[in-house]
């Protein structure tokens, strides 16, 4: 406090005219207010974003049901946005194989798992890591992954999409990483 206020004493009267310098502290009076300001609502939104997301997640894995799955999983040839959203939900479930080794063999695999579905309502989130978020950043930036997208090809792939954006939102938030 007494630093500011010597540091305010000296640059008052450094400027030559007074009504300049308060136009000046004006300016940077707001300008630092708006970025405290900012920062704060980010901070706290975000952690409410997150949790709003999770919340999503697990509304939307319970919307997809078996016969979904079978229909996924049936594909001989699935549509390539299908294959790669395959390949970042398999980052987050089966962090041990790498995303060019991800096939859609691996992925229908995944699918004949009688407990595929309890396994994502019941993953546990707080084991993502840095490198599953930095592995799953350029999936979730293209362009055909998002969950309108996503139903246009299947209404259990944007589900799936739903949850699999979350679990990258959450890690990029626990480890305080930012997109782009």
């Amino acid at each position: 406090r007494k630093r500011a206020i010597v540091v305010d004493y000296v640059i008052e009267n450094w400027f030559p005219f007074s009504d300049q310098w308060q136009r000046y502290q004006q300016t940077i009076q707001t300008r630092y207010l708006l970025v405290c300001k900012s920062m704060l609502l980010y901070c706290l939104g975000n952690e409410e974003l997150i949790g709003r997301l999770i919340s999503d997640a697990e509304q939307a894995i319970r919307q997809i049901d078996k016969r979904d799955i079978t229909i996924i999983k049936a594909f001989p040839k699935p549509p390539q946005d299908i294959k790669t959203l395959f390949e970042l939900v398999g980052i987050f479930l089966c962090p041990e194989i790498p995303n060019n080794q991800f096939s859609w063999e691996k992925s229908r695999a995944l699918l004949g798992n009688s407990k595929f579905l309890q396994n994502l309502l019941t993953f546990d989130k707080d084991q993502i890591t840095a490198e599953q978020v930095t592995r799953a950043a350029p999936y979730i930036a293209l362009k055909g992954m998002n969950p309108t997208e996503m139903k246009k090809k299947s209404s259990a792939a944007a589900n799936l999409c739903v949850w699999a954006r979350a679990m990258y939102a959450y890690g990029e938030a626990k480890h305080g990483m930012t997109s782009h």
